[in-house]
Parts: C-alpha cells; sequence; structure tokens
C-alpha cells in the first residue's frame, strides 16, 4: 500500500505551491462604537467595500441601540454639550440626531456641531445630523445635506451619519418619485460609494405604501426609520405592520418611536412608560438593529426611565 500511495502524495505536494490562497473572510463592519482619536466614532461602523450589501450592515451598526432626535439644540438640556452627553450616558443612548438644515434655512447648524461633536465622541457616542429637503430643488438639497454630512469641526470631528427626513406633500415637500430619485442620486455621486445615508419616512400605512416612494428610497438609500407614532393604537401591532410592510425592500428598518404629546394633532398625550417598552421590545424582536424617538425636548421622565431601564435590561 505505501508503494502505491507514494506518487500521490508526492503528486499533490509538488502542487502545493500552485494551491490557491486560503483568504479569510473580511469583516464588513465594525460593530462596537468605540472612541476614536480621529472624532469619527460612528465612521468606525464605515464598509470595507462601497456596496450595497456592505453599506446595509454599516447602517445597522451606525443606528445601533437607542437614539434621541433633537430638533431645538439650545431646548435640549440648555444646550450644554455636557449635560447632554451626560443624560445619555445615564440614560443608555448610544446617538442622537440633530437638525443641521434645511431647504429653507440652509446648513445652521454649524456652532451646534462645534460644541457637541468633541464631547459625544470622547465617550464614544454617536452624532447624527439630519435634514428637511423640501425638494423645490433636489440637486441643491443634495448639495447641503452633503455639506452637513463632512462638514469638520475646529478640533477635527464630523458627524457620524446622514439621516434625511423625506417628507409628505402635507408638509409642504414637492414629493414625487423622480424628486427622489434626483436627489438620491445626486447624494451617492457627491459622498462616494462608502458613505452611510438612512432615509427617515412617514409611516408606511397602507395609502401610503400605494402612494409614497418608498421603492425609490429604497433605491438610493442604505436603511429606513419610519415614523412609527403609535397614538391610540396598540405600539406593538403599529411597529410589526411597520417593519413588515418595510420588509420587501431588503432595508434595515429601524423604526422611530413616539415620545411627544399628540394631542395637539388630535390624538392622545405622551405615550405610557409600558407603551415605550413595548414598541422598543417588539421592534428589537423583529430584528431593528435599534430604535429612535422623536423627541428629546419633548419625552417626558417616565419616557426617559422606560428606555433606560430598558437598556439596562438588554444591554
Amino acid at each position: 500500500m505505501a508503494s502505491r500511495t507514494r506518487p500521490v502524495a508526492l503528486f499533490m505536494l509538488a502542487l502545493v505551491p500552485f494551491w490557491p490562497a486560503i483568504v479569510p473572510r473580511a469583516r464588513p463592519v465594525e460593530h462596537r462604537p468605540a472612541p476614536a482619536v480621529s472624532g469619527e466614532v460612528g465612521r468606525l461602523c464605515t464598509p470595507v467595500l462601497g456596496n450595497k450589501l456592505f453599506r446595509r450592515e454599516a447602517a445597522r451598526c451606525l443606528m445601533a441601540g437607542q437614539g434621541m432626535w433633537i430638533y431645538e439644540f439650545n431646548r435640549v438640556e440648555g444646550g450644554d454639550p455636557e449635560a447632554i452627553v451626560t443624560r445619555m450616558r445615564r440614560m443608555g443612548i448610544s446617538y442622537i440626531l440633530i437638525r443641521a438644515g434645511s431647504s429653507r434655512m440652509g446648513f445652521y447648524a454649524q456652532r451646534d456641531l462645534d460644541r457637541i461633536l468633541p464631547v459625544a465622541h470622547k465617550h464614544g457616542l454617536k452624532v447624527l445630523v439630519w435634514d428637511f429637503p423640501y425638494f423645490y430643488n433636489p440637486v441643491e438639497d443634495a448639495k447641503r445635506a452633503t455639506r452637513e454630512l463632512n462638514y469638520t469641526t475646529p478640533t477635527g470631528h464630523r458627524p457620524d451619519g446622514l439621516v434625511p427626513d423625506i417628507e409628505e406633500p402635507a408638509q409642504g415637500v414637492h414629493l414625487s418619485a423622480r424628486a427622489v430619485d434626483v436627489y438620491g442620486r445626486e447624494l451617492r455621486r457627491r459622498l462616494g460609494p462608502n458613505a452611510i445615508v438612512i432615509a427617515t419616512t412617514p409611516r408606511p400605512t397602507p395609502p401610503r405604501v400605494a402612494n409614497y416612494p418608498y421603492r425609490e428610497v429604497a433605491r438610493h438609500f442604505d436603511a429606513i426609520a419610519p415614523m412609527v407614532y403609535w397614538g391610540d393604537e396598540d405600539p406593538e401591532g403599529a411597529v410589526t405592520r411597520a417593519i413588515v410592510r418595510l420588509q420587501p425592500y431588503g432595508l434595515p428598518v429601524i423604526p422611530v418611536g413616539q415620545s411627544y404629546d399628540m394631542r395637539p394633532e388630535g390624538g392622545p398625550g405622551h405615550p405610557s412608560a409600558g407603551a415605550t417598552r413595548k414598541f422598543m421590545a417588539r421592534a428589537y424582536a423583529l430584528g431593528a438593529p435599534g430604535v429612535s424617538f422623536w423627541s428629546w425636548q419633548h419625552a417626558k421622565s417616565h419616557n426617559w426611565f422606560a428606555i433606560r431601564n430598558f437598556s439596562r435590561a438588554h444591554p
């Protein structure tokens, strides 16, 4: 037997120099935000390859955990960045989304970003910018959003992500499939293949699924953050329906929950702590990498403590 197998063994050994190298599978993203000397905490989520598959995973990384939206910076903890970051750490908030501009007001948040970014990044917390495009001119909207994401503070810090808020005509927006398509294409052209861009959209009710340009959003963005403001509905059912209706588009769904008083809109007041917990638990159970809440300045103490307690129970 030995004499018969030796030629085969020698032949196999002769092939070793020509055998293809075993290359370990590339790790697409770093899933644990950590303090970064470069001041780009959330950009640790940047994909190693600029394709849609890797950007989707990077979007999950970027908006993992609990987030809070900030509309008027000076009305949040008095505009004190140290107080904002202290509350984020105490309440289990991983990231904040700061309004940076709109078609009507331009890019106006430079001073706020100069103050909050270094403090947040020092503690490994993410700061994303959000913008309100009215689509009077989608190309100009994309230019402004690009400036917001690429803004660099005097100390070398940059926002960690961009989340345009793509609203409906009822909000004064010149919404159309073509406007979203032009906007998305221009954003990608200007930002490059590795940038992660997440779209905030209205909650996908059946009429909206039929009429809102979710398809165009999915074509150009890397994740969808639907505004799931449940009002009188059961929060579990509301977030379940939102996620299920958006799943066919193949993007991560990162729901935005209700943390404000709906009575001016004809709805109920602030959601209860129990409703906040149910919303979070169901979103995570359905595979959401994170959730966020509208908004910091409107949330009551029981909403905050529900988020904090959930974060401690589900680290």
